[in-house]
Formats: structure tokens, sequence, C-alpha cells
């Protein structure tokens, strides 16, 4: 019981801190719609500066991806091997985590800035789905953005996994596949956060316009 007020407390406490930043967001839901979709277009200053990022972000992040799941599969075979299974527990994980795609765009949406448009919407012919925003932000406000899907439904229920697994390893196992393909949904984000990083001062502010990232100083 402890255990269970303690969690509810950090829950009401989180509720506290992020509700009214949530509320102050205006989402936009989009619908269905093809690629070009996701290319919102942002009012930016005159002194903007478009970064010209080399190689194709979006691509790199699928190929990282198709490495992890691998990797994934791979560690289930031997495990399997050695006798470790729960294959209700994998079934659970896979349906859950392939699931999690609209959480994981709203997740984006909620790591905005507060006051920020961000438009939500399904492009079919490339099965995913966007959140994107011409919100100023500064570069901690761009790795939240960027690194909080891979935060909650990635790194989190693999440091879960990390702890149950000695204790209750049937929800370990759950938490390790739906963890990992999390994990593979946010690699296209590192790849389009990193160049952007890299490329811009740290005192920059940034903006996403039509797909381009730009920086300027204020």
């Amino acid at each position: 019981m402890k255990r269970v007020l303690t969690a509810a407390g950090i829950l009401l406490l989180l509720a506290c801190l992020f509700v009214p930043h949530i509320m102050s967001l205006e989402l936009i839901w989009d619908g269905f719609g093809d690629a070009q979709a996701m290319c919102i277009p942002a009012e930016l200053p005159a002194e903007a500066k478009a970064l010209n990022l080399q190689g194709n972000p979006i691509l790199y992040g699928n190929i990282a991806g198709v490495c992890l799941a691998v990797l994934m599969v791979t560690s289930l075979v031997i495990l399997s091997k050695r006798g470790v299974r729960y294959k209700a527990q994998r079934i659970a994980g896979w349906l859950t985590g392939l699931a999690c795609m609209p959480l994981h765009e709203l997740l984006h949406a909620f790591a905005s800035p507060a006051q920020a448009a961000v438009h939500i919407g399904i492009v079919p012919q490339m099965v995913t789905a966007y959140a994107v925003t011409g919100a100023p932000m500064i570069v901690p406000q761009v790795i939240a953005y960027f690194m909080v899907p891979c935060a909650v439904i990635g790194f989190l229920p693999l440091i879960l996994c990390l702890i149950l697994r000695k204790k209750h390893p049937a929800a370990a196992m759950f938490l390790y596949v739906f963890g990992m393909i999390g994990f593979i949904q946010t690699a296209p984000d590192w790849f389009s956060m990193i160049p952007i990083l890299h490329a811009v001062p740290q005192d920059a502010v940034i903006q996403i316009s039509e797909g381009i990232p730009y920086w300027y100083l204020q």
C-alpha cells in the first residue's frame, strides 16, 4: 500500500506540473494526408538562417531502427534457446509497442513549448504519424521535443525491465519488447536532432518550417 500511495503521489505531482503546460498547447488535427502535409510553414524572422543538413536523417534513422530490430529479434531467439520464452508477454509487448505510435506523436506534441500550435496527422503511404510545430525553441526545448518519446516509451520501460528481471521475469519480458519497439520508433528522432544541435550555436533560437530547420540569435 505504501508503494501504491507513493506512486499515486508522484503521478499527482507530475499532473500538477504538466497539465497546465499541455492545456496551453493548440493541437491541430490534420487528418490523413501525404508526406507534404508534414511540411508546415512557420513565421520566421528576416534574420533566420536555414540549416543545410547533409544526408537524409529519416533514412539514417530507419536504418538504425532496422539494426535495433535485428538486435532485439536476435536476443529473443537466444533467450528462447536458453529456455526464457514467455510467449504471451512477447506478443503483448509487440502489439502494445506497435500501437504506441499515436502516443509517440502526442509525446512530441506535449514536449513542445508552451502555447505552441502543433499539427498532428497520419500519412498512410508512409505508415507513419507526425506531430510538428513551427514554434520557436531554444536548445533545451529542441532536445525535449525530440527525446521525450524516446525517454518515455524507450528508456523508461528498458530501465524497469532491468529492475524487474529477477523477481518478475514475465513482466520484464513484456517491458523489454515494448521498450525496444519504442526505442526503434524514436531512432529517426535522434538523427534529426543531432545535426541540428551540432550546427547551431548553443544560444540560438530554432524553428522548423516546411521540414527545414532555421536558426537565429535573439
